[in-house]
């Protein structure tokens, strides 16, 4: 051996002996290591199930029973919060309806606002966003300059939960720059832009009108999120603007969301435009001014509406027919006359809106 030539044998011998006590003393440190470690994650395995056995227990009880004051008072004694709220977080996946707005005056007596305000300033990009996500529904005024801070986030759900929450939270002062802001966060869909924007309340829509009508070149698509928000909202002050985006629009899915607007606000204003497009090209366009007209009740309109029960497009029928109805007494008179007429091209059409609004009136 190399060894042995360069060095006596005793030595030699010495030095593997020691070097295989080295090998012998740092395996058996290896193994000790990996069995304490596993013994530690047995452990605290053990104990997030026992946390988890007790959370549940008295989450479930609390649901049962909001007020009980002995329940109330073993949760306000839980020391760990975080672990509270992400046992909270695995209930969400699986949430019923009715248990949310329990859960979050739950959190709010708890005292984890504070402990969501302080996770809107970790690394994890997910528990940034949770805390975005929540501290809007519990209405945590303090958590604002963070909040309005997390605009500037990275990931985009925090920046979008972020703005959510400023608008539920409702201080007037930040309508502006949180709508500004909500329309320019990348990656976020029409769906999700909406679900912020009817946290507004009465002035939040005020200033979402102002914006509306400032903006001079506004994509057709931050348009119709305006309209199908003023008409959901049933904000009548903003109907005057929504008509002059009909008579500018060109496209079709606009033009179609004003018209609907102007339908579900009853704006009577609206009436001498729409009886026009009675007669446009598009059955679509048509069938919903229709609906619309019936909304807003405009008898003279009955004329258009006999006329489009007579034409071929089976939608423009049924909308006109549900146009008779949103009438009353009148309408249905008319519904009834065409039922009775077999030879009439909506005889079905009137027959099934008559059926269908009886069993609802019953």
């Amino acid at each position: 051996m190399i060894l042995e030539q360069l060095l006596p044998a005793e030595t030699a011998l010495k030095i593997v002996i020691y070097l295989l006590g080295i090998f012998t003393v740092l395996s058996i440190f290896v193994i000790a290591f990996t069995i304490a470690l596993r013994v530690y994650h047995i452990i605290q395995n053990q104990r997030e199930l026992r946390l988890k056995e007790r959370f549940s227990t008295l989450f479930f009880q609390y649901l049962d029973n909001p007020d009980d004051p002995d329940v109330l008072s073993k949760l306000k004694a839980i020391r760990d919060k975080g672990a509270f709220f992400n046992f909270v977080l695995e209930y969400l996946n699986i949430l019923k309806g009715e248990d949310f707005k329990s859960i979050m005056e739950l959190i709010h007596i708890m005292g984890i606002p504070e402990e969501l305000q302080r996770m809107l300033e970790r690394r994890d990009r997910w528990q940034r966003a949770y805390a975005a996500f929540f501290l809007g529904y519990l209405k945590f005024k303090p958590a604002l300059p963070q909040l309005l801070a997390a605009f500037r986030d990275r990931f985009f759900l925090v920046s979008f939960y972020a703005a959510r929450s400023v608008i539920q939270i409702g201080d007037p002062h930040y309508y502006r720059d949180t709508l500004v802001h909500l329309f320019r966060i990348p990656h976020i869909s029409s769906y999700q832009r909406m679900e912020a924007l009817i946290e507004l309340d009465e002035e939040g829509l005020a200033v979402a009108r102002e914006l509306f009508r400032e903006w001079e070149e506004l994509r057709e698509e931050v348009i119709k999120l305006f309209v199908d928000l003023f008409a959901y909202k049933k904000y009548l002050p903003a109907a005057e603007d929504i008509l002059l985006k009909l008579l500018s629009a060109r496209n079709r899915e606009l033009r179609i969301s004003c018209v609907r607007a102007l339908g579900l606000l009853n704006y009577t204003e609206a009436i001498p435009i729409l009886r026009e497009m009675t007669r446009d090209q598009d059955w679509v366009v048509r069938s919903q001014v229709l609906r619309a007209l019936g909304r807003i009740g405009d008898i003279g309109s009955m004329p258009e509406f006999l006329a489009a029960m007579e034409e071929d497009n089976f939608w423009v029928r049924y909308n006109a027919g549900l146009a008779l109805l949103d009438l009353g007494a009148v309408g249905i008179e008319q519904l009834r006359r065409i039922q009775q007429d077999e030879n009439h091209p909506a005889h079905e059409i009137a027959e099934q809106i008559l059926v269908e609004n009886k069993a609802m009136a019953a």
